[in-house]
């Protein structure tokens, strides 16, 4: 949490992940499953990774961690992991498929 960031207002599907499997609606999903205000942030966590540029402050291999890197940060640092498919999954099984209204 030492680099500076931005925080941009998205708008969640109003199908929940159910509708779109995205960051966006997993994180909306997860308030609305803990009975609170269905408003969320989300953030990606950057990779460093390990290449430095020589005589530079510049790293060859950043950019944002994806799935297995993000599944090791989280056992680093004893932190619980639940993926977009889980919810999904969770959602579909506690609630049902999400059924069309015709509009």
């Amino acid at each position: 949490l030492r680099r500076p960031g931005h925080v941009l207002p998205l708008r969640a599907h109003p199908g929940g992940v159910r509708a779109r499997a995205g960051h966006t609606e997993a994180a909306v999903e997860f308030c609305r499953l803990a009975g609170k205000f269905e408003a969320a942030a989300i953030c990606e966590v950057v990779d460093d990774g390990d290449d430095h540029v020589p005589g530079r402050a510049a790293l060859s291999s950043s950019g944002m961690m994806r799935g297995k890197a993000c599944v090791a940060f989280a056992r680093k640092w004893g932190l619980k992991v639940c993926t977009i498919a889980d919810l999904v999954e969770y959602v579909k099984k506690t609630e049902g498929k999400l059924q069309l209204n015709g509009s």
